[in-house]
């Protein structure tokens, strides 16, 4: 009946009563107005309803009625407590122990009484026994209806129950469990049913669960009121209901239990989201009925939701949807001047939606739809968003995402029968016990319901921390493939609200979406097939294929298929297909044949099978034998259909646009960008016709064929709906009326062609599902809950987050950007139409970045299909060439599907195209190509070359568009507007395609030739046979098949390190990793063989302990495997070799944990760190099982008898095989790198060798750990310097030497330090030592013979932090620093220094272990250590010399006269060492002398180093000392905040006000602008000139707004500094609010300008290290300095797009680049926030002494080859002689994992090794590539030739390996490999007296 009729039939009564109930709701309405955007909408789908229901409404009469009940039958209330306490009891018992029990007791019922029937209460009364019950059981769902209608119409219903029972009856409220619905609508109004609440479960007011089972009808009233009392049982028996329509009010009455019977309905058909209303208003009767006090504190809650429900009703009635006022919307939606309207109306629809779903009004929402779909290709963007979001809660059934979609991080993809497990954290303020509950939209469970529904669910178990509460909802299994909707809410006040949860810290909304698809979906294994190209027979004579392949030959290739791993096959082009009239184009007729090549996309019904491929049948056939074989099979869906001859079905749903000629043209399929299908039209998808005759045709084809699922091609536009064409559609004719109705704009019948619109662009198309899709897939999935939806998704940079919105619509994207990636990597760029150009490869990290981009937005659980090549490109062969055997492992191994193309999988390179494409005449030749067939003068269309038509066809196409195409060429044919074929100049395209992408039909002829010169340019003799690629792509899809972890495994990230220890750019390293197993890949992807180093250190995470053992095998060669333990492989750093576009691949899973496990793999692990360890190999030992463990014991922190335990066994380990510990230990790189470790490993040698009265079984352990520890301690370092710290410093050098003295003091080192006492100090001080804190005192002298005897005092003291200092005396030789004299005066004074620093050491009797020199004036030191003059005693002693500034004029060079000679006299050592003989001037270069003899040399800055390197005179020599060490100078970090607190105040706002108004007249500070200030000394080398030129310039760009501070003084006689001088004066007048210097005066303002100062100013010429950026970092003041030295290395660029960098650079040294840096610093200024992230990243640059002590040391340690560790802490946190526990029990060991200790499995207890004498031998026998053995035997004399010993392979070293143990002497030996003797080359070998060759190895 429709709506009209409906409301005409009752319309005079419906008046009479909407005016009552409006009257007298009008109270509750304004009680409720402040609520009622808080009702909560629980809505679902709904049932049809009579119109005698429609037109009944809820009464206020009755309503008033019972609530006067509630007052006259109140009763006192309990008190809160006892409330909690009764009303939130737990159901004890489960449903189905009830129905145990009733099973048992059916017997003895039967068999001892006869049921006794109740009395009727009525002559009309209807009573229902138990037998109708049984009947609900026993009926199934589908013909539930009928069957129990006829049921009680043939028994008369008898009742027949138990006195005694309390329960007579479930009431199910669903009416797909129980019919009940029938029942009500046949009974009259005072019919009687006896009744019980069916589904009152945990709580009281809150019913979960309307989906669920028939409970056991005996055990429920016991398990809902346990606490019922005998009477009010009885009166449950005696209950009536009396079903009342509530216009007719009855008066209340103790027997009567009354209800409303439209509440009933509604709850019945409202598919669960009404249930809670519904059954409320029921338990409120029950309430009062039986006198439930406990329950009536409740009531209030429970008649709000009444009322909420009758106002639901009403107002269902007030906005019924129609025709008329749909017809109303579509008239105000295409008039502009109504937009006011627009968003109005919308607001009002998706209130009105909501009330329709929520009463199952599924006509007024289906004129909704049809509204909405057409406003998704509205011109208004705000209207398409909003149609988006509509759409999808219609589709929803619910509201829950018309405030905004499901988050993210809550929508998940599962699969089928995975376990729904929700967490969920909230607010412990936001939860009220047994008020939260979780709504659940969802499919329902039962396989043979097909709809959706609502559920309330309960929390299962809570836990709580801090202010936060965890929920924990299990939900069971999914059992169908759709979406799943969860909102949490929060009951309170008879009201629903959300509520929020937390996530990472935040808080989102409460609500998300799983999305539930096939669970093979990542099991599949697809391959793309063409029947038409299966067993095809091409005439290679004609060039022609002259018969095709159909569904048969597919189906015959099934097997071959299966055998080859293929369990899904898309079979593109089963529809039926376009069977073109095609043209004669000599003789200019049409044509009528069927074309046997027509497109396989040219469609001209979607519903139907091709019959050019077999029809019906056949497919049939293929797909029951598919299924047979487990092969699910998946055809094609299209969003058009062909252009020519298409079903009529289609002529009332095509899309259309005018040419340019004005002429209506069919709108050809398109992407929407640039490529246009020509063969095929589109339909307009903005009429609902279009949407649910696609869905029609899937269901039809599902039907009928049962395939498994669609490929929907295209699938990133659909649906597609174009721009409509607004200058057409709202034309007005010539008698001044609109050419078109409102409702033809709305459809959009006239478009923009090749466009898009749409859901595509909207803003909710990234955000909200995809409506046409969530439509196609939730109806599919309600019938065919199994089936598949592949969608083709091209990802360009239009398109580049499509399969987003794919995803989260339920569909599997189908990518095509695999290939593209990997041509970039091997040096190839592809386009779009197949054509290739040559660029430079990649590096292959563009993997990571390129799936890490894929999956960046998609839900968690995505699944997506990568495919090998598509039908516009290449076959791989030819797209990658030798890299295919690279691309076929990658696209197996990537967690994505993987998807191959027809017939690439045998190895073809060329394939002919899907659809002949030709022409009778070439255009660019002109030629006549014509030949005497008529299919050559055919013109067919293909979809590969449609997709070519890019950029140059586009061009095309708006030149058609404008006039200046004559468009297309009409047939001769009847048809109306089917019948245009589409003229084209394709000759270009068709040629590239050709070349590139394979070979069309007429040029067939050449396939073989082509494919056989293929085969030869790949070099199989390489291992690169395309003939048998095939095993390739088979092993990798049985690998896959056999492999979870492929399928199923996370994607972890490896690094491949080349020689150089950097990221190797051409192999991509990952791991497939799940609990169970992890597979690991390293493919390369270039040319050439190369060696990498695989770093796997990032998979132990989750997998396993430390003793966790694991089989690893090779999973390709298959061979046997090897043990290890699981971090020992994780942490293993071997070398492998890999040929070119090879892969390694191996697995492992893990093992069973045992104590024999364990003890195998012990000795199988020790057996190859003591191969590695005789090996003259420098192989890293870090990563065997004991190194591992004594890691472990460093980094934990275990007691001493740990330690000492494993001591203890590798000690006897390294003894049996006489194995130096010493060599051991210094292989461990943990222990040179880790300092923390490294000291914790010399703590326990302290405490060991501390040990007092040690049991006689710890002697060698102790005597080990003492000698380790005491060869460790580096010794004295004594450092020789001319200047040092506040006594003598002139510059940097005095302050680096002293304060890396001072830092390695603090960590332990002995430091000694000797400086010349100057007669005067930089000041002109005399006796500065005096008074010193260090007492520093005269203790002696010294005395040295030069050419003269010279004598020194010695004063001595020692600093607080126990350093040693020396100063020797001699005023006449010592005058004051630096002083300027002559050549032979200074040659003495740097030899008596030298000399006598290394007596002053023998008459102290300490030799140090290092001598540190510093610049040129110690030059001469090293010299007297190697002449002899000291004999031996320094031979031991290293020698460094830091180059603190090595330029020319700082080498110290002396020019001495022709007179002087070489002053050889003097310094008494062999001239040559200071004077380079080669040099063409003679110069005494005391720098020369000291690099020359010092054992090494250093430097102050890494880019100072290598500007030395690279630039000094002295290179050459610098160059002859390898790995001279380089790092930059630090501060006191702590010191130098201390200084800016007590100096500057540690304000920086303050100190910034101080300069401003000290140096720049300020009265108040101007914080907006900035100051650039330097703090140094005037000289050229700091280049102040340059900051002097650029002021007037900055001055000029900032208007005056900046303050230039140059702070430091300098000596008017230098010229540089009499330059500047002059410029600061002028500067000074001009600008003296800018600018401000004073040359003239020491600068004590430095710690307040480092903190007040915006930017500060290093534009140093040269800079070996620096220290004053330092001090402007540590106040967090960016620094602009000239990239030079020390500069380079520590001032870097800020970036704007990624926060790096601390201040700003620049590479020329002028003043034009400083004033460019200067003026980005001000744009930065400029930017507050980015400022100051640079403020703080310069703050956190500066470096501490404490670390650059430590990084100097560690130098000093390697080159004593030393382990460096940290003596102070070491003796400090050990310093306690310890006893060590004695072990009482050594056999009580568990074989227990968990509770063996690292010491007990370390060893075997009580077995002592036996010396038998026997030396264990270890052979290796490594393969050549490719050539990887099946097995390797050995067999030698030690056996006199009979026994043969079979080695293991070990997948990760490459290596078959056995050791064995023999007797000391010569043993011959040979390999058996494949069963074939020979020798090894690699060893040594020997030829006997027989001439028989075999290896030999001598013990």
């Amino acid at each position: 009946m429709s709506e009209k009729d409906k409301e005409n039939k009752g319309n005079e009564n419906e008046e009479e009563e909407e005016e009552e109930v409006e009257e007298e709701e009008e109270e509750v309405e304004e009680e409720n107005e402040e609520e009622k955007n808080q009702t909560k909408n629980i809505e679902e789908p709904k049932v049809e309803k009579k119109p005698e229901e429609e037109k009944k409404i809820i009464p206020k009469e009755t309503k008033v009625q019972e609530v006067k009940v509630e007052k006259e039958e109140e009763k006192p209330k309990k008190n809160d407590n006892e409330q909690e306490e009764e009303v939130e009891e737990e159901v004890e018992e489960e449903v189905e122990e009830g129905e145990e029990k009733e099973d048992e007791e059916e017997p003895d019922e039967q068999a001892n009484s006869k049921p006794k029937p109740l009395p009727q209460k009525t002559k009309d009364g209807l009573e229902i026994s138990l037998e109708l019950i049984k009947k609900f059981k026993e009926v199934s769902p589908d013909e539930s209806d009928d069957a129990i209608c006829d049921f009680i119409s043939q028994k008369g219903l008898p009742m027949s129950v138990k006195d005694e029972e309390t329960l007579v009856l479930i009431l199910y409220f669903h009416k797909l469990c129980v019919p009940f619905y029938k029942i009500l609508n046949s009974l009259d109004k005072k019919d009687i049913v006896k009744i019980f609440l069916s589904s009152l479960k945990e709580s009281y007011y809150l019913f979960a669960d309307s989906q669920c089972k028939h409970f056991n009808y005996k055990s429920i009233a016991k398990k809902t009121f346990p606490n019922l009392k005998t009477s009010q049982e009885k009166s449950l028996i005696s209950m009536e209901l009396c079903l009342t329509p509530l216009n007719d009010s009855l008066p209340p009455s103790p027997s009567v239990f009354k209800i409303n019977k439209k509440i009933l309905e509604l709850g019945l058909e409202s598919q669960g989201k009404l249930d809670v209303y519904s059954k409320i208003h029921i338990l409120k009767a029950l309430i009062y009925f039986i006198n439930l006090d406990k329950l009536i504190p409740y009531t209030k809650d429970f008649q709000q939701m009444e009322n909420d429900l009758i106002k639901l009703y009403k107002n269902s009635q007030k906005e019924k949807m129609n025709e008329e006022k749909y017809n109303e919307y579509v008239n105000i939606f295409t008039n502009g001047e109504k937009r006011d309207e627009w968003n109005k109306i919308i607001v009002g629809c998706k209130k009105a939606i909501s009330i329709f779903q929520n009463i199952n009004d599924l006509d007024s929402v289906k004129i909704y739809e049809k509204l909405f779909v057409q406003l998704l290709g509205h011109l208004d963007r705000e209207v398409r968003n909003e149609a988006v979001k509509i759409l999808n809660i219609i589709y929803d059934q619910t509201t829950w995402q018309e405030k905004g979609p499901f988050p993210l991080e809550n929508t998940k993809i599962q699969l089928l029968g995975d376990e729904l497990n929700l967490e969920l954290t909230i607010d412990i303020n936001s939860y009220s016990e047994k008020s939260v509950v979780l709504v659940v939209c969802s499919p329902v469970s039962n396989k043979d319901i097909h709809c959706s529904m609502t559920t309330f669910i309960k929390s299962k178990s809570e836990q709580q921390n801090d202010n936060q509460i965890t929920l924990n909802f299990n939900l069971g299994k999914f059992k169908k493939c759709g979406y799943y909707d969860w909102y949490l809410v929060r009951f309170s006040k008879g009201r629903f609200s959300n509520v929020k949860i937390i996530k990472n810290k935040n808080k989102i909304d409460g609500k998300g979406r799983y999305i539930v698809l096939n669970k093979d979906a990542k099991n599949l294994s697809a391959h793309e097939v063409f029947p038409d190209l299966i067993d095809a027979e091409i005439d290679k004579n004609q060039g022609r294929i002259i018969r095709r392949g159909n569904f048969k030959s597919l189906e015959n290739k099934l097997d071959e298929f299966h055998n080859r791993f293929i369990n899904c096959l898309y079979v593109m082009g089963a529809l039926e297909r376009d069977n073109n009239i095609a043209y004669d184009e000599e003789t200019g007729k049409a044509i009528d044949i069927a074309n046997t090549d027509a497109s396989p996309m040219a469609i001209t019904n979607r519903g139907s099978i091709s019959s050019m491929l077999g029809g019906e049948a056949d497919f049939k056939s293929l797909v029951q034998k598919a299924k047979t074989l487990n092969i699910k099979i998946i055809i094609d869906s299209l969003c058009r259909i062909s252009s020519s001859r298409a079903n009529r079905k289609y002529r009332n749903v095509l899309l259309r646009y005018l040419d340019s000629h004005s002429k209506l043209q069919l709108c050809y399929g398109s992407d929407g960008k640039s490529v246009q299908y020509e063969d095929s039209t589109i339909l307009n998808y903005r009429k609902i016709e279009a949407w649910e005759m696609l869905i029609k045709e899937v269901k039809d084809i599902i039907d009928k064929f049962d395939i498994d699922g669609l490929h929907l091609d295209n699938c990133q536009i659909w649906p597609h709906i174009m721009e409509l064409n607004t200058y057409e559609m709202y034309r007005i004719d010539n008698d001044g009326k609109p050419a078109y109705t409102p409702m033809e704009i709305l459809n959009g019948e006239i478009v923009t062609p090749n466009s898009e619109s749409g859901y595509w662009e909207t803003d909710n198309c990234d955000t909200y599902a995809n409506p046409l899709l969530v439509k196609l897939t939730r109806e599919i999935w309600n019938l065919h809950p199994e089936f598949i939806f592949l969608g083709e998704c091209w990802i360009e940079e239009k398109y580049s987050q499509r399969h987003v919105s794919l995803v989260k619509s339920g569909i599997i994207p189908r990518m095509y950007t695999l290939p593209i990636i990997i041509c970039q990597m091997l040096g190839k760029k592809i386009q779009r139409n197949g054509n290739m150009e040559s660029v430079p490869p990649e590096n292959v990290s563009i993997i990571k970045e390129w799936f890490q981009e894929n999956y960046e937005n998609l839900p968690e659980g995505a699944i997506l299909v990568q495919s090998s090549s598509g039908q516009v490109w290449p076959y791989p062969a030819l797209l990658y060439g030798r890299g295919n055997w690279s691309a076929i492992d990658l696209l197996f191994s990537l967690p994505d599907v993987p998807m191959t193309f027809m017939n690439e999988i045998d190895g073809e390179a060329y394939r002919v195209q899907i659809t002949n494409v030709y022409t009778s005449k070439d255009v660019k030749s002109g030629e006549d190509n014509s030949n005497n067939n008529q299919g050559n003068r055919l013109k067919s269309r293909s979809k590969s070359l449609m997709r070519l038509i890019e950029s140059k066809e586009q061009e095309q196409r708006e030149k058609e568009r404008e006039g200046n195409n004559k468009g297309m060429t009409r047939t001769n044919s009847k048809l109306a507007l089917n019948d245009y074929i589409p003229q084209l100049d394709l000759s270009e395209s068709i040629s590239t395609i050709i070349n590139l992408s394979g070979v069309s039909m007429n040029n067939a002829r050449d396939i073989d030739s082509k494919q056989n010169n293929l085969v030869q340019s790949l070099k199989k003799d390489d291992g690169f046979d395309l003939n048998k690629i095939k095993y390739r792509y088979d092993q990798r899809r049985e690998l896959r098949a056999n492999h979870k972890s492929l399928r199923f495994g996370d994607l972890v990230y490896l690094n491949a390190y080349d020689n150089k220890n950097n990221v190797h750019p051409g192999i991509f390293a990952f791991a497939r990793q799940t609990p169970e197993e992890t597979g690991i890949f390293a493919i390369n992807f270039r040319e050439q063989e190369t060696n990498f180093l695989l770093d796997m250190s990032n998979l132990l995470g989750e997998n396993g302990d430390s003793n966790s053992i694991c089989y690893i095998e090779d999973w390709t060669n298959r061979s046997q495997g090897e043990y290890y333990f699981l971090r020992e492989l994780t942490q293993s750093h071997v070398t492998r070799k890999i040929g070119p576009y090879a892969t390694v691949c191996f697995g492992f899973k893990k093992v069973d944990f045992s104590q024999e496990n364990y003890k195998k793999v012990m000795e199988r692990s020790n057996s190859r760190l003591i191969a590695d360890l005789k090996s003259k190999d420098n192989n890293l030992v870090d990563n065997y099982q004991v190194s591992l463990q004594l890691k472990e014991i460093l980094e934990k922190r275990l007691p001493i008898e740990e330690f000492s335990k494993w001591l203890d066994y590798v000690l006897e380990l390294f003894e049996k095989y006489n194995i130096s510990f010493n060599n051991y230990i210094r292989k461990l790189e943990f222990l040179k790198n880790n300092e923390k470790s490294t000291t914790e490993f010399f703590r326990y040698c302290f405490i060991l060798k501390n040990i007092k009265s040690p049991d006689r079984k710890y002697f060698k352990v102790i005597q080990t750990a003492e000698n380790i520890f005491n060869s460790n301690i580096l010794g004295p370092i004594c450092f020789v310097t001319p200047e040092l710290g506040r006594w003598s410093t002139v510059g940097g050098l005095g302050v680096m030497v002293d304060e890396l003295s001072q830092g390695l003091n603090a960590i332990g080192q002995e430091i000694i330090m000797i400086s010349p006492y100057y007669n005067q100090n930089r000041k002109g001080k005399t006796d500065y030592l005096a008074n010193d804190p260090f007492n520093i005192h005269y203790t002696k002298n010294v005395s040295i013979q030069l050419d003269n005897k010279y004598e020194f005092g010695v004063h001595y003291g020692t600093g607080n932090n126990g350093i040693k200092y020396y100063f020797l005396h001699n005023a006449s030789i010592f005058p004051r620093p630096y002083p300027d004299l002559g050549p032979a005066d200074i040659v003495r004074e740097m030899a008596c220094f030298g000399k006598a620093s290394l007596q002053l050491l023998c008459d102290l009797g300490v030799i140090p272990s290092l001598i540190i020199t510093n610049d040129w004036f110690t030059g001469f030191t090293p010299a007297y250590a190697r002449n002899g003059a000291f004999g031996d005693a320094f031979k031991g002693t290293t020698f460094m010399h830091i180059c603190h500034n090595l330029e020319p004029s700082y080498e110290g060079r002396l020019y001495p006269s022709p007179q002087m000679g070489t002053l050889e006299g003097i310094y008494q050592f062999n001239a040559d060492w200071v004077i380079d003989p080669y040099w063409k001037v003679k110069i005494l270069n005391p720098s020369r002398c000291a690099i020359l003899l010092s054992d090494q040399w250093s430097t102050v800055s890494n880019s100072y180093k290598q500007d030395l390197q690279n630039n000094s005179p002295l290179a050459g020599i610098l160059n002859q000392k390898p790995q001279p060490f380089a790092y930059p100078n630090g501060i006191f970090k702590e010191k130098r905040l201390k200084a800016l607190l007590e100096k500057a105040g540690g304000d920086r706002n303050e100190c910034k006000k101080y300069i401003q108004q000290k140096y720049f007249g300020y009265q108040n500070a101007d914080f907006s602008v900035p100051i650039y200030s330097f703090v140094g000394r005037l000289t050229q080398q700091k280049g102040v000139l340059l900051i002097l030129d650029a002021v007037e310039e900055m001055v000029r760009r900032t208007n005056g707004k900046i303050n230039i501070l140059v702070g430091g003084m300098g000596s008017p006689s230098d010229p540089y500094v009499a330059q500047c001088i002059n410029k600061i004066n002028y500067l000074r007048s001009k600008y003296s609010y800018a600018f401000w210097a004073n040359p003239y005066e020491f600068f004590t303002d430095g710690p307040k300008i480092n903190l007040g100062s915006d930017f500060g100013l290093m534009p140093s010429l040269f800079e070996p290290g620096g220290i004053v950026q330092h001090e402007f970092f540590i106040a967090g003041t960016p620094v602009i300095a000239f990239k030079t030295g020390g500069l380079k290395d520590t001032v870097f660029e800020f970036r704007c797009d990624n926060n790096t960098g601390n201040g700003f650079t620049f590479e020329s040294h002028n003043a034009y680049e400083l004033i460019q840096a200067m003026t980005r610093s001000l744009n930065l200024f400029k930017m507050k926030d980015k400022y100051e992230i640079c403020r703080q990243n310069a703050k956190n640059s500066a470096i501490d002494v404490a670390d650059v002590s430590r990084a100097w040391c560690r130098e000093f340690y390697r080159l004593k080859n030393k382990i460096f560790f940290n003596v102070k802490e070491a003796k400090e946190i050990g310093d306690q002689p310890l006893e060590l526990k004695k072990e009482d029990e050594d056999n009580d060991e568990t074989t227990e994992q968990t509770n063996i200790s690292l010491a007990t499995l370390n060893r075997e207890p009580e077995k002592k090794i036996v010396d038998d004498g026997l030396i264990p031998m270890t052979f290796t026998y490594k393969f050549e590539k490719g050539k990887q053995p099946k097995s390797v035997l050995l067999c030698g004399s030690f056996s006199k030739w009979t026994e043969k010993y079979p080695l293991t392979f070990d997948p990760l070293s490459d290596k078959w390996s056995i050791t064995i143990k023999l007797e000391k002497g010569k043993h011959l030996y040979k390999y058996i490999v494949n069963d074939e003797w020979i020798i090894n080359p690699l060893e040594q070998s020997t030829k006997g007296n027989d001439g028989i060759i075999n290896n030999v190895v001598e013990i």
